[in-house]
């Protein structure tokens, strides 16, 4: 029994590894996805501002980074 449970877990370990790395993949991919969307939005969110009212756009770019 315990030949068979260790041959089993042999034959797992190499499975549940891949499976990791492909999901530490598909989540550094989707995270990246998120951060490219927000500053996506954000561009639209300030042309859109500076479009309609540029002097609030003006202080707010003239405001610090650590700020905004």
């Amino acid at each position: 029994m315990k030949q068979e449970f260790t041959g089993f877990m042999a034959k797992l370990k190499p499975r549940v590894v891949s499976l990791l790395s492909l999901a530490k993949l598909h989540v550094k991919e989707y995270l990246g996805q998120v951060v490219q969307t927000q500053n996506n939005l954000y561009q639209s969110a300030h042309g859109w501002i500076s479009s309609r009212a540029p002097s609030i756009a003006g202080r707010y770019d003239a405001t610090p980074n650590w700020l905004k």
